[in-house]
């Protein structure tokens, strides 16, 4: 009997010194696990985790002085790490002290992890501090998550006590998942996955919006639900090639800052980095509800809950998709063709009313068509989302809009110019000066290439094409090109110097360089030139701009100068009463310049006696002068016939002298000395005696 209680005594002290000596060791490890602050933090990331999750060890991490219950301090360390996770909590250890004395400048032995969470050093070492587990319940709220407690209240209002233990399981599970926010592709492709048709988890996707940006999670996933919509519905699809992966990534484009614009067409959709991890930036989180609103116009994503999902597709798509595919093209069609006749019918009749025919019939259609259709164009982009295409269609289909739709655009705007110019040229002929209408088909040819320009540009930048690098590409390639086009440029640089020095102007009679000819038209590159025998020279500006030019046109008065040749045997004095009349016919003339002529005998030619014929005509033009040269000459006939003066023509006498049986032809002179009374009578001299 004595033995039986000897071995039970042995026992009893070996249990119990088993038992001292487990517990020593116990005590000694977890001082170890809680001895930093850093082994602290690896200690509750390893026990809170989904692969390594034991509550019983994370709830050591709260003392026993401040919860007493373990019940109490499980579910609390539950929420802390919620509350960690949803904060973007980064559970990194080389930023974490890893001394056993760490202190804060002000001396308290406290770590701090986010705001209002901290460490504190007690007794058995660095444990959840007693001031974070007074702020739970008002940390859960300010992030919009619900306590363990709450949590397992609702789901119990909706499922049996066993559903609702799977669910809540399932839930705290997804609150221990941390997406991997380290750079722009991370970020880019945790969201594409959560969010994509196999793994739609938009609860854990909710983590790419920083907390502070929008407090609740219920806020945060509607605005994860939303940025989906919009992104499918515009068909963007992301390179994750081309998104950089660099954690410290600057956007030297943008003021250098950690950002990165998600899709050219849409700026306001960046990422930003918050302290090591990458989120979608404020703008953006704020932007989505207006950028859903603009992809579903007019409340029309409230069709999305009433249109089927579950039924058998053809060529990939439902039956009642190609149905709705058919209704709005039936539609945009309609609408195309009526608002073209309708706009075309009220505005010819317009134009007609005013008496404006010809715009009416030949400039209102070309404007109405290409804008009807863009109109048309646009009305199908806006709906089409509604018809939830796939991915790639949708993507496709939002290039091709986005190309069509300014395309129609600029040729409507193209084709205004006309309008315009029209109405320019009317105004130019009401203005006596013909520099307008040089300036109307130039500012038509100038304005028509801006429009081009401009909307290839804008149809580039829609399409997504990068114009830095192609016009880099271009600036390396413009050297060889302007040695190529120097000639153009030259003569666009000569018909702006032809428009500023005014060398001549339309409809004026120039000669330059051997042309001789009548001013039809001065483009960008050529000045179109009427020659007198009615064909068209193209002159090049540059070559224009450098020829010495002889303006007939900018002359104030036409010269007209003519021999009158009359004939010998005409008596003097007829002559004088011929010349006097000749200038009378000038001072009669409406437009001759009467201040300066000349009308004067000139010259004793071989067969006549020449009258010079010196006179200036007031006229304009080229046609008018002619006319005035016709009136002169034809009254100068009728004078020249009332008076009995006759006109010589070269000709030849032929005088025999001698011939038998006849007189001589032989003059005879009288004798000079008789005939020096005869000269000083003719100059009134006294005769001599």
């Amino acid at each position: 009997m004595n033995s039986v209680k000897r071995i039970i005594n042995f026992n009893s002290a070996v249990l119990f010194l088993f038992l001292f000596i487990s517990t020593y060791f116990n005590a000694y490890a977890f001082q170890r696990d809680f001895e930093t602050p850093k082994s602290s933090v690896a200690y509750l990331e390893k026990y809170t985790s989904i692969e390594n999750g034991n509550e019983e060890r994370a709830a050591k991490l709260i003392s026993t002085k401040d919860v007493l219950l373990e019940k109490k301090r499980k579910s609390y360390i539950k929420d802390i790490r919620i509350i960690l996770d949803a904060a973007g909590f980064d559970w990194g250890l080389d930023s974490i002290p890893a001394s056993v004395n760490y202190t804060l400048e002000n001396g308290s032995a406290i770590y701090v992890l986010v705001a209002d969470v901290t460490l504190e050093k007690k007794d058995e070492g660095w444990l959840i501090s007693s001031q974070t587990i007074e702020n739970i319940p008002e940390l859960l709220a300010d992030l919009g998550v619900k306590t363990v407690k709450e949590e397992k209240k609702v789901f119990a209002k909706k499922d049996s006590p066993k559903s609702a233990d799977k669910k809540f399981k399932q839930t705290q599970e997804n609150s221990l998942v941390k997406l991997d926010l380290s750079s722009p592709r991370s970020l880019i492709m945790e969201l594409s996955n959560y969010m994509s048709e196999d793994n739609y988890r938009p609860d854990i996707a909710q983590q790419t919006i920083y907390y502070k940006h929008l407090n609740h999670s219920e806020e945060r996933i509607d605005r994860i639900l939303k940025l989906k919509r919009f992104v499918d519905a515009k068909g963007i699809i992301f390179d994750f090639s081309a998104i950089p992966d660099d954690p410290n990534y600057i956007d030297s484009m943008h003021l250098d800052l950690h950002e990165y614009v998600l899709t050219p067409s849409f700026a306001e959709l960046y990422v930003e980095k918050i302290g090591d991890r990458w989120y979608l930036s404020k703008e953006t989180v704020d932007k989505i509800p207006e950028l859903f609103e603009k992809a579903y116009p007019f409340g029309s994503d409230r069709l999305l809950k009433y249109l089927p999902s579950n039924q058998s597709t053809y060529l990939g798509l439902m039956v009642w998709q190609h149905i709705a595919i058919f209704i709005l093209l039936i539609i945009s069609f309609v609408f195309n063709k009526g608002l073209s006749w309708l706009v075309h019918y009220i505005i010819t009749r317009i134009l007609f009313r005013f008496g404006l025919k010809e715009l009416a019939t030949t400039y209102i259609k070309p404007v109405v068509r290409p804008f009807s259709l863009m109109v048309a164009f646009a009305i199908v982009a806006m709906f089409l989302p509604i018809i939830q295409l796939p991915l790639k269609v949708s993507h496709y289909l939002a290039l091709a809009f986005a190309g069509l739709i300014p395309l129609f655009g600029t040729i409507g705007v193209y084709n205004i110019i006309d309008i315009v110019a029209l109405y320019l040229k009317k105004l130019a002929l009401k203005s006596e000066s013909t520099l307008d209408d040089q300036l109307v088909p130039l500012f038509r040819k100038i304005a028509k290439s801006f429009i081009i320009i401009v909307g290839g540009v804008y149809i580039l930048a829609n399409l997504n094409v990068q114009l830095v690098p192609l016009l880099a590409t271009l600036s390396i390639g413009g050297f060889a090109f302007a040695l190529a086009a120097q000639d153009t440029i030259k003569n666009f640089f000569g018909s702006l110097m032809i428009f500023v020095d005014k060398p001549f102007q339309v409809g004026q009679w120039i000669t330059a360089s051997g042309i001789d000819g009548t001013v039809e038209e001065v483009g960008i590159r050529s000045t179109r030139i009427r020659t007198f025998s009615n064909s068209l020279i193209y002159v090049p500006n540059g070559k224009l701009a450098d020829a010495t030019i002889d303006n007939h046109g900018l002359r104030s008065y036409r010269r007209f100068s003519t021999d009158l040749a009359v004939t010998y045997d005409t008596p003097p004095e007829l002559l004088e009463l011929f010349i006097e009349g000749l200038r009378k016919l000038v001072l009669n003339h409406p437009n001759t310049w009467k201040d300066n002529f000349h009308i004067y005998m000139n010259n004793m030619n071989s067969h006549s006696l020449d009258i010079k014929f010196y006179i200036f005509f007031a006229v304009p033009t080229w046609g008018a002068e002619l006319e005035a040269r016709h009136e002169i000459i034809i009254s100068i006939l009728k004078l020249a016939q009332k008076l009995g003066v006759n006109f010589a023509f070269p000709t030849q006498t032929l005088h025999v002298q001698d011939l038998p049986g006849q007189p001589s032809l032989s003059p005879k002179y009288p004798n000079p000395s008789k005939l020096s009374n005869d000269m000083d009578e003719f100059f009134n001299v006294a005769p001599k005696k």
